[in-house]
Order: structure tokens, then C-alpha cells, then sequence
């Protein structure tokens, strides 16, 4: 019999002791339990004795207990290990790993379970975590974001990484790349990798150190590299970053701002340079009218006109170079303008042929007549292009009318009725199908590095939609292709006959010239006035429009320069406008006009004549302007 000092370290042991354990008779009874055990049902000790698992707990959770424990009380065989769910009294759930032995009485007949515990809930928390964890460093590691390498320090082989470090040196896994025994050098050169592993060497890291790879197929890429060094296992590790197209896109944007600067150098040039042209153009003319005896001074002054004409043809050139053409409605005919367009083509001919089919009778559009050149320019020279052994390049255009079917269907939103098309084919190399709704998009160019900038097409885009036409393109590889250019057509006949007004005998009519050039106000003023013009000059819209409040009934025509200090030309026309809602103007302009301006042009509100302009083409503006019935 257990003496009670030997009882008292019993229950000592037994209620500290981390496992929990007790003993059930063969109802399945609590006779004794350890705080452990009891811990584990979230109950008491001194609540369990004479209590059942029934009793205790939820049948959820009591049903499978007591199945174990019949089972061993019937088999007489112990079962260890035994992972079991409970929540207990206290409503917690618990993780368990149970175990439980039957034992036998002094006559041998079984007398109970002796049932064991351990609660692993904390266990399973953290080893639950410690998965996660893993498997969220293994999906990174694996991530096709991000490419992680190790190389040799000795000779820069790759010995491990990640399959997204393998891709983007064009192998499909980092496998092959090991198999391979792939060194970095091989892409970049070894002064390069050497000034890396001396940076490594001096810091220990490195942070976004560029390399550009060049692969043995030709392709190129560019990319970011940090990485750590760790000499002491003869290894360098970090991660390689792909930026070949976040480059592209860096390159497009510097080329998108260097054009929209020379967009805007060219603009200013433009406006200051065709100023001086019409104050030259306009003395030259007006000298040559007064020296018409002098044959010798009279090829002088043709001489002078001659230069004015050409460098107005390259401040156009100028202009179309930056994007920022001249904006007129003028009755275009576009016979005229491919014929210029091949004349162009012949002087560049590397080995091809340039063919027209053109029909006798004028094809009248209404627009720029330099926009229009330069689209239908620039995809000839895209035909040419695409014929690098020789080849034809054909220019058809006729007039066609579009139905709502083909409108519907078209690339730009236009109406159906009556257009000019101009076809542009080659026979040369093609283009895939899949690249031909990007041929259009800025800086999209299928040329090598160097050959072009891709905005040829782009400002045909432009082109063709501000004249409210459309563009079709049908292409084959190998076999050729056509772009088709839609412009809505015009008759032309209502412009040529008011271009034609008062050609022989100009109309004695009282202009108001408004510009700040001196040059300008002093060299048309005179211009007109020798032609039998009444003429009132004013150097900016306040000064112009004091004086026309006192005396509009007086003036026929007003013509406004658009860039001007104190009030622009458009300020000053609305101003005017107020005084006189009739008021007849012109907007002269060397450069560009203002949006506001340009839809009073294409409306038929105003005239627009373009700087530098000479005294045929001042005159008739004059006769336009008088024409145009009474606005509101």
C-alpha cells in the first residue's frame, strides 16, 4: 500500500507533468485525470470524475472518443497516435494526439483505459504558418515576375536561380541553363561583368547596375541587376530584371518630347520667318510693278521673288518635319497633287517603278493641299520601302461613292456620299496581318533601328481624319499591299469662280490690315494701295478695334494676323464680331491656327490665307472675303 508521502509526489507528478493522462472504468467513466488532460475538454479536474466524455462534451466531439475507447476495451489491444479533434467544454478547438491502453484488475478481467494526450494545437498553428510561409517564398521564387540567379564568382557559370531568370536569357528552365553550364559573359561583355564583381567586391552589393545582353540569335535586351556578394562560398546571388521595354517605352517618350520641341522651335521659326517673306514678297512685287520698263532690275527682282518662294517652300518642309503643318480649306485638286507627289518619288528611285492611273477630269477635295501631299507621300515612301529588290508602286485615284454598308464598317466615323480615293499598292514584302491595325500607331514601325521613327504613317492618320476621310488597307505577305485614302470629294467649281472674281479689275475696296510686324502692315499697305485699296493699318486688335467702333461702316474687310500681342487674332475677330455681326475677315497666318479660328474657316465664316502670300493671292482672298454673304 502507497504511503501517503509516496501518493502526495504521485499526484505531484502526474498534475505537472505536460502530457496529459487519466483513467476511465469500463463504462468509459473518469475515475482520475491530470490538469493537462482536463485542460484539453476545457474543463475542470474535479468536474470530470464520475463524468463521462457524453457528458462532457459535445456528441460531435464525444461520439469518436468513446468509439476508440470501446474498441480498445473490446480487442484488448492499445492504440497510440491518434489524431483527434475536440472542442471542449469551454467552446475551444483543440488538436490532440491521444493514446490509450486497457489494464486488468488483480483477477485479470479488464478494468478500464488508461488514456493519454497531447495537445499540439500550437504545433499545427506553426507548422500551418511555417507551409505557408514556404509555399508563398516557393510561388515567389517561381514567379515569372522576378528572375533570381546565383553564379559562380570564379567564372560567372550559373549554378542556380529560378525559371523566371532562365526566360529571360531565352532558356525554358533554370535546369537547362545549369545542364548547359551557361555563363553570364556569354551575353554581356567581361569588362562589363568585371566592373560588376568590382563593385560587388568593394560594397558587397550592388543596386540596379545595367547590363546590355546580346544573345547569339541577334536579340538584345537590357537588364537591371542587384545582387550581393558572398566570397567566403564563392558566389554572387541577386535578381535580373527584364527592362528591354520599359527602354522602348523611355525612348519613345524622349523622341515623342524631342519632336513636340522641334515642333515648337519650328512653330516659332515659322511664324517670325514667314512674316519677313510677305513684307519681302509684297515690296519685291510692288518694285516690280513700278520697274516694268527695266528689264535688268526686273531680273533682280524676279530673283528676289524666286528666293522668297523657295524659302517659304522649306519653312513647309520645316513645318511638315515637326507635325505641325499649315492649316487651309482651299479646293484641292488631287490630280495635281499625285502627280507632284510621283515627280517627288523619281527623283529618289532606288530600282522601282512608279506608275499613275489617273482620270482626265479634276479631283476637287476641300483641305491643306501640303497635309494632303504628305500623306499621300509618305505611304508611297512606305511602298517604296517594302520593295527592297525593286518592285512597282502604283498610284490609282478615282471617285467612288461610299454607301452606309462600307461606313459602317470603315476605320474613322464618316458618312456615306461622295469621295476621291487614292490607292497606294506595292508588290512588295507585305505585312502580317496581325501588325495591321498598329501600322498607324505612333512610333509602331517595322524598320530596323535607325531606318525610321514610325510617325510616317502616324501623320497620315492625322491627316486623313482632320480631312474627315478614311483609310482601308488590304495586305498579303509576299504578294504586296494597298492603302486606300477616302476624302470626301468637292465640286470646286463655287471656289474657282470666286477665285476667278475681280481677277482683271480688283475691287476698290477699304481693308483694315491688323499685325504687329512693321514689315508686314508697312509692305501689304503699300501693296494694296498701289492696286487702288483703301487701306487702315493698326499694330495690334486694341488699336484696331477702337478705331473700328468709330468707323465699320466704312470698312469692307478686315484681315487679322493670328499671333499677336494684347488680343490674338481670334480675341480680336469676336471683338470686332460684337461691333459688327457682319463683319468680313480674313486670317492671315504663317504658322498654325488657333482651333477656335479653324472652325470658323471650315465653316465659311472667315478666309484663311497662309503667309507668305503674293499679290495675286492677296487679291483674290480680298474678292473671296467680299463674296462670303452676311454672317451671324
Amino acid at each position: 500500500m502507497a504511503t501517503p508521502a509516496f501518493q502526495t509526489e504521485t499526484d505531484a507528478l502526474r498534475n505537472t507533468a505536460p502530457c496529459g493522462m487519466a483513467v476511465k472504468d469500463n463504462a468509459l467513466r473518469y475515475t482520475s485525470a491530470n490538469d493537462a488532460y482536463a485542460r484539453a475538454r476545457g474543463v475542470d479536474t474535479r468536474d470530470m470524475i464520475g463524468r463521462t466524455d457524453a457528458e462532457l462534451l459535445d456528441p460531435d466531439t464525444a461520439r469518436p472518443i468513446e468509439d476508440a475507447d470501446r474498441f480498445a476495451l473490446d480487442s484488448g489491444q492499445p492504440a497510440r497516435g491518434r489524431r483527434e479533434t475536440v472542442r471542449g467544454a469551454d467552446g475551444a478547438k483543440r488538436s490532440l494526439v491521444t493514446g490509450r491502453a486497457p489494464f486488468a484488475d488483480a483477477s485479470g478481467n479488464t478494468a478500464g483505459l488508461v488514456c493519454t494526450s497531447q495537445d499540439v494545437t500550437e504545433f499545427e498553428r506553426i507548422s500551418n504558418q511555417l507551409r505557408e510561409t514556404e509555399t508563398k517564398y516557393q510561388n515567389l521564387f517561381e514567379t515569372d515576375l522576378v528572375g533570381l540567379f546565383r553564379t559562380s564568382l570564379a567564372d560567372g557559370t550559373i549554378i542556380g536561380g529560378n525559371n523566371a531568370a532562365a526566360k529571360i536569357i531565352n532558356y525554358n528552365s533554370i535546369d537547362d541553363i545549369i545542364r548547359a553550364k551557361v555563363k553570364v559573359s556569354d551575353y554581356y561583355s567581361p569588362e562589363r561583368r568585371q566592373q560588376l564583381v568590382d563593385e560587388l567586391q568593394r560594397k558587397e552589393y550592388v543596386s540596379n547596375f545595367d547590363a546590355h545582353y546580346t544573345f547569339p540569335d541577334g536579340t538584345e535586351k537590357d537588364i537591371l541587376i542587384s545582387a550581393r556578394l558572398f566570397p567566403d562560398r564563392g558566389y554572387l546571388e541577386g535578381v535580373v530584371i527584364d527592362i528591354t521595354e520599359r527602354k522602348r517605352l523611355e525612348n519613345e517618350l524622349y523622341q515623342s518630347e524631342k519632336m513636340k520641341a522641334i515642333g515648337l522651335l519650328a512653330g516659332g521659326i515659322a511664324h517670325d520667318f514667314n512674316n519677313q517673306l510677305t513684307g519681302i514678297i509684297s515690296c519685291a512685287e510692288l518694285l516690280r510693278s513700278r520697274l516694268s520698263h527695266d528689264e535688268e532690275l526686273l531680273s533682280l527682282v524676279d530673283m528676289i521673288l524666286s528666293a522668297s518662294q523657295r524659302s517659304s517652300d522649306l519653312t513647309g518642309q520645316l513645318l511638315a518635319f515637326a507635325r505641325k503643318g499649315k492649316h487651309q480649306s482651299v479646293t484641292v485638286d488631287l490630280h495635281v497633287i499625285v502627280g507632284e507627289v510621283i515627280a517627288l518619288l523619281k527623283h529618289s528611285r532606288r530600282g522601282e517603278t512608279y506608275i499613275a492611273h489617273l482620270p482626265k477630269e479634276p479631283l476637287y477635295v476641300v483641305g491643306d493641299p501640303t497635309q494632303l501631299q504628305n500623306a499621300i507621300l509618305n505611304v508611297a515612301l512606305n511602298a517604296r520601302d517594302a520593295l527592297p529588290e525593286g518592285g512597282e508602286v502604283t498610284i490609282a485615284a478615282d471617285m467612288v461613292d461610299l454607301d452606309q454598308a462600307f461606313c459602317d464598317t470603315a476605320r474613322y466615323d464618316i458618312a456615306p456620299g461622295a469621295y476621291v480615293r487614292v490607292r497606294i499598292s506595292d508588290t512588295g514584302t507585305g505585312i502580317d496581318e496581325a501588325i495591321q491595325d498598329q501600322i498607324f500607331d505612333p512610333f509602331f514601325t517595322t524598320k530596323t533601328v535607325g531606318a525610321g521613327t514610325g510617325m510616317g504613317l502616324a501623320a497620315v492618320d492625322g491627316i486623313v481624319k482632320s480631312h474627315r476621310g478614311t483609310i482601308d488597307i488590304t495586305s498579303e505577305v509576299d504578294k504586296g499591299t494597298t492603302v486606300s485614302l477616302f476624302f470626301p470629294r468637292s465640286s470646286g467649281a463655287a471656289a474657282a469662280a470666286r477665285d476667278d472674281m475681280f481677277q482683271d479689275s480688283p475691287p476698290r475696296a477699304h481693308v483694315m490690315i491688323v499685325d504687329d510686324e512693321d514689315v508686314v502692315r508697312a509692305g501689304v499697305s503699300r501693296q494694296l494701295e498701289y492696286l487702288g485699296f483703301t487701306v487702315s493699318a493698326f499694330r495690334n486688335g486694341e488699336e484696331a478695334l477702337a478705331s473700328y467702333r468709330e468707323s465699320f461702316e466704312t470698312i469692307d474687310v478686315v484681315m487679322l494676323d493670328m499671333v499677336m500681342p494684347v488680343m490674338s487674332g481670334y480675341e480680336t475677330y469676336r471683338a470686332l464680331k460684337e461691333v459688327n455681326p457682319s463683319v468680313r475677315a480674313i486670317f492671315a497666318s504663317g504658322h498654325a491656327v488657333d482651333p477656335r479660328a479653324r472652325d470658323l474657316v471650315d465653316k465659311g465664316d472667315v478666309v484663311f490665307l497662309n503667309k507668305p502670300f503674293d499679290t495675286a493671292m492677296l487679291v483674290q482672298t480680298i474678292s473671296r472675303t467680299l463674296a462670303l454673304e452676311g454672317v451671324s
